[in-house]
């Protein structure tokens, strides 16, 4: 899993054969095809390993006792702390590794479109709930919609990601990250 995630993330999915993930991991071909039927079962098996520490780290941010708007700019800046430290680690930011492989691999398989938009209405509902509590809480003005601020939340962080990877710049992606903020919440 760690051998497909490394190379599909460097290289993509569709350039990626088995061959390769078997000789970066090690492993005999027979064993890859005693675990995975496909390669694209490997991948649908990437997203949920890759899930779940997406969901520790979501979780830990959006714990209930930090005041919701505290837990939204953390979220955000958990966005520019994985892009800086992909950077120092690799020379490249990386990018969000579930959206990497959905937008991948979605328009071809519908498999991976299931579980990639599983994933994201899972991450929606922790954005939704701390927008929710953030308006309950009279920080937020009660005519917006939090429906529609969870969503232009998840588009902006996947968003971030995304541009992060494509120009390679923690500087950017910090002002990226602060003016997402500004732009959700700034206007109370």
């Amino acid at each position: 899993m760690e051998s497909a995630s490394h190379l599909f993330h460097q290289h993509g999915y569709d350039v990626v054969t088995v061959d390769q993930i078997c000789e970066d991991s090690n492993s005999a071909k027979g064993s890859f095809y005693h675990f995975f039927d496909t390669k694209e079962d490997l991948a649908v098996q990437l997203l949920d390993k890759l899930w779940e520490a997406n969901e520790l780290a979501l979780e830990k941010t959006f714990a209930p006792e930090k005041p919701p708007l505290e837990q939204i700019r953390d979220e955000l800046h958990r966005v520019y702390t994985t892009a800086r430290t992909s950077r120092e680690k690799t020379g490249q930011i990386g990018g969000c590794a579930i959206g990497f492989l959905a937008s991948s691999l979605s328009p071809r398989s519908g498999r991976i479109r299931k579980r990639a938009t599983f994933l994201y209405n899972h991450m929606h509902q922790f954005y939704l709930a701390a927008f929710q509590q953030a308006q309950s809480d009279g920080d937020l003005r009660a005519d917006i919609d939090t429906r529609e601020l969870a969503d232009a939340m998840l588009s902006m962080v996947q968003g971030i990601h995304t541009m992060g990877r494509t120009f390679n710049s923690p500087a950017r992606v910090r002002r990226w990250v602060n003016a997402s903020f500004a732009i959700l919440v700034g206007n109370q």
